[in-house]
């Protein structure tokens, strides 16, 4: 009997050292990324910013034109995050694209948001050159990816 209340005890401790320990985890650690703080040029219009994506509209009317979006990446979690993938289109000879943080270095794949951290990137587009092309397609959008970093 002795040895089945010891046995009983010891897996009662074990099951709410599990529940304590899910709850930590959830609590902790469902947490993602967000974005906050935005600034813009004025010839840019935010539309469905939510935290965790935004759209935006702009005008490049003539060449020397440009568009800058600043923005925060909080990163709330537990863990630090890695930029996975970073889609963002390559300078043509007509519009040049540049994503960087605050001190003017280039964002990249592999870069490191760590834990509880904040870092400013900037996403500029300027239209270098007059379009000469009839079937010129200008998309600047640009996507982020993050994982875990182990």
């Amino acid at each position: 009997m002795k040895l089945f209340l010891n046995r009983l005890i010891c897996i009662l401790l074990i099951m709410i050292g599990i529940v304590l320990f899910a709850n930590y985890n959830s609590d902790n650690n469902n947490s993602e990324l967000y974005y906050d703080n935005f600034k813009h040029t004025s010839n840019v219009i935010l539309s469905d910013i939510d935290g965790y994506n935004f759209d935006y509209s702009a005008t490049l009317d003539k060449v020397g034109d440009y568009y800058e979006i600043a923005f925060d990446v909080i990163n709330p979690t537990s863990y630090d995050m890695e930029i996975s993938e970073l889609d963002l289109h390559k300078d043509d000879k007509y519009i040049s694209y540049r994503l960087a943080y605050e001190d003017g270095s280039l964002v990249n794949e592999g870069d490191i948001i760590k834990r509880g951290e904040s870092k400013t990137l900037k996403y500029r587009v300027l239209y270098e050159n007059q379009v000469l092309e009839d079937n010129y397609y200008f998309d600047s959008s640009f996507n982020i990816n993050y994982n875990q970093h182990f």
